[in-house]
């Protein structure tokens, strides 16, 4: 098997050359490439760079949003034998900076957005020869050349992907034609893309899961790809609607995002599991999908063509899985890492087993390295997809790549039928000072069944020398608004205590800290525990800065005046500086408690009536202003509820009759009889069976 990217695309423009290779949505129509088209992009490309003097193996950089000017460029870069440095577009500046000088690119294919901030730097880069910018100009003057296209050996760097920028000095993996050409063939014989599929690109290619999934392998299979720039679920949901999206690449985020939109929509959602786990036994028995045809309607808001869901990139909750399945969805996942280019294992799509991330891929062997009393050791990875290494880095390629296998740093254990389960990684186990391992991110996974916590990290702590647990927490304030609980640090608690008692001792949270943002995570959803770390290693969330906003300076503006009203009252009464949009619990320390007490003030201040629920309901500053607002504009004699008691007046005032009468503090008579009956006959059933005594 040919072992060149390029030639291996050309032979699938040779079978497909009018097949729609990949679309993009601009304004209300798809602009559609033929394979044919496609082809003679790259070529344009390719005579563009040969046209700027740029030899076989040296450098040229990728930094832009997918579109299908990123495998025309990428393709162009592989068809005169030079190597392509994907970058993402998320990084800083100060990052690209780095990742272009120790790559030594010599050209840029970006836009006007990304190469403002970066003109300073690229001057200092001695090694830099030139930036081309979208919608790139220049090719539409020059001619494709089919003779110009170079053989690459199978060992020529077909790319080099950075997994960060942030040091002086980043890691660059070299990845080879052979290691993408053989990861291909490995997910080829799998049978999972078909030429008929339209696979939907949404996540950055300059990464290697999204790279080889939704580019790689559909264009040389001679599917279809069609481009997404955008996260919503309305723009998702209407993309696979009128492409009608076979295959959905995705992060677990996106999936945790997909499953909490769909049940929140749901009454009774453990009743509808209860019976989709019945109607589920024919998936499981004969291969016959019931669900998906009981739920139609759900189906046909993902086009109705949807066959499968692919999730890589970190760890999928089984639950997520588990219920997406018994929505009717197949959700396959898979693990890979960049050095493996990446696929490594992926589940077959007939014996999915929620938690795993299935069984390795064709030419891929795995093992488990020292394995502890449970099997659970570092995995070892074997085969052609393997890097070649890391670039300028021996050392660092040496400490990975030993006696033929790749150390790859991830802890799991490989159960029955040669499934592999991951457990976290090497660099994240804590070490208690009992010698304990723990693995964040299976105590992660247990604390998340909580509906009231949406993120959370579990990081190790050190005091007086003992290593303890502790965790931040980003609680889910959409569920505590929509379930009225306004306690949000004792409701975390409580959680975290109660959900603690269903661990061993020492796997228990001992203390927490409540974030109010989201935590820092890669572009594919894992946690950045050392940036995590470092934010949080106080003890406490970072201080809430007091923004220019925090007083309502422009009376002109509506509720401006509304607003310094309350954020004078607020100062006042709770003895701080209190702004705009600070969160009444998280930033004020307002409890359930405090909440009344205010209330009633407010109540006088505005001469208006707060119902209890109202109280109750906003978690903001600002939504309380809006609200009062919405009270004082009420018309007169407008039905609302009376302003809260406080409790000193709950305590003294005796109940209504209606009350105490439910409470039924003094028996009648025909209870009495009903309960003498009912004790004796339950005495005499276990004295005549048990001889028991009551």
């Amino acid at each position: 098997m040919e072992h060149d990217l390029f030639r291996r695309f050309f032979q699938s423009v040779k079978a497909h050359p009018q097949g729609i290779a990949c679309q993009i949505k601009e304004t209300d129509a798809y602009i559609t490439y033929t394979y044919a088209e496609l082809h003679q992009l790259s070529l344009k490309i390719a005579a563009l760079l040969s046209q700027e003097g740029i030899a076989r193996e040296e450098r040229v950089a990728i930094l832009l949003e997918n579109s299908p000017f990123w495998p025309a460029i990428y393709f162009g870069i592989m068809a005169i034998g030079a190597t392509a440095v994907p970058i993402d577009p998320k990084l800083t500046p100060f990052e690209v900076n780095n990742i272009l000088r120790d790559s030594q690119a010599r050209i840029l294919f970006t836009s006007q957005e990304f190469y403002g901030p970066l003109a300073d730097f690229l001057k200092n880069i001695l090694s830099f020869k030139k930036a081309f910018l979208y919608p790139f100009p220049e090719i539409t003057s020059i001619s494709a050349n089919p003779q110009i296209s170079a053989a690459n050996e199978p060992d020529d760097i077909a790319s080099l992907l950075y997994t960060s920028g942030t040091t002086a000095s980043p890691k660059g993996v070299m990845l080879t034609h052979k290691n993408f050409c053989a990861n291909f063939d490995s997910i080829f014989k799998l049978k999972l893309i078909v030429p008929s599929d339209n696979l939907l690109s949404m996540l950055p290619l300059h990464h290697s899961y999204p790279f080889m999934v939704t580019l790689i392998a559909p264009l040389l299979m001679g599917a279809k790809v069609t481009f997404l720039n955008s996260l919503k679920s309305e723009d998702l949901l209407r993309c696979m609607q009128e492409a009608r999206v076979t295959i959905l690449v995705g992060v677990p985020q996106l999936y945790h995002l997909l499953h909490k939109s769909i049940f929140d929509k749901i009454k009774n959602a453990s009743f509808l599991l209860s019976v989709l786990k019945v109607t589920n036994a024919a998936r499981s028995l004969f291969r016959l999908n019931i669900n998906k045809i009981i739920l139609k309607e759900l189906h046909q808001k993902f086009g109705g063509s949807l066959r499968f869901f692919a999730s890589g990139g970190a760890r999928l909750e089984p639950k997520v899985a588990s219920e997406l399945s018994l929505l009717g969805f197949t959700i396959l996942e898979g693990y890979g890492l960049t050095e493996t280019s990446p696929v490594v294992t992926f589940s077959p799509p007939q014996r999915i087993r929620f938690g795993s991330v299935g069984i390795p891929v064709p030419e891929v062997k795995i093992r488990i390295h020292n394995p502890n009393p449970e099997g659970i050791g570092e995995v070892l990875i074997q085969g052609p997809n393997v890097m070649k290494g890391y670039y300028k880095k021996p050392k660092e390629t040496l400490d990975v790549l030993k006696d033929g296998w790749f150390y790859s740093g991830d802890l799991g254990y490989i159960g029955r039928g040669g499934y592999l389960y991951l457990t976290g990684r090497s660099k994240e186990v804590i070490v208690l000072s009992s010698g304990k391992n723990i693995y964040p991110e299976e105590i992660e996974a247990h604390y998340l069944k909580s509906p009231y916590i949406k993120e959370i990290a579990v990081l190790d702590a050190v005091a007086n020398g003992i290593h303890t647990l502790q965790a931040v927490v980003l609680p889910n304030i959409d569920y505590f608004r929509k379930t009225r609980e306004v306690n949000i640090q004792g409701k975390i608690r409580w959680l975290l205590e109660s959900l603690s008692k269903e661990l061993p001792s020492y796997k228990r949270i001992m203390g927490f800290v409540i974030a109010k943002e989201e935590l820092p995570k890669t572009r594919l959803g894992k946690l950045k525990r050392y940036e995590i770390k470092a934010r949080y290693s106080g003890g406490e969330a970072p201080g809430k800065a007091q923004p220019e906003e925090a007083r309502a300076e422009d009376l002109s503006r509506p509720l401006a005046q509304l607003e310094n009203q309350v954020l004078g009252f607020l100062s006042k009464s709770l003895k701080m500086k209190a702004g705009i949009n600070d969160h009444l619990e998280l930033d004020l320390g307002i409890d359930s408690l405090t909440r009344v007490e205010l209330a009633i003030g407010l109540e006088k201040l505005f001469n208006i009536s707060i119902p209890d629920t109202d109280i109750g309901a906003v978690f903001t500053v600002r939504e309380l202003v809006e609200r009062i607002s919405q009270l004082i504009q009420a018309p007169a004699g407008a039905p609302v509820s009376a302003a809260a008691p406080s409790w000193s007046q709950i305590i003294r005032e005796t109940p209504p009759k209606d009350i105490l009468d439910k409470i039924n503090l003094r028996p009648r008579a025909i209870d009495i009889v009903l309960t003498f009956i009912i004790l004796n006959f339950i005495r005499l059933i276990f004295r005549t069976f048990w001889r028991l005594k009551i």
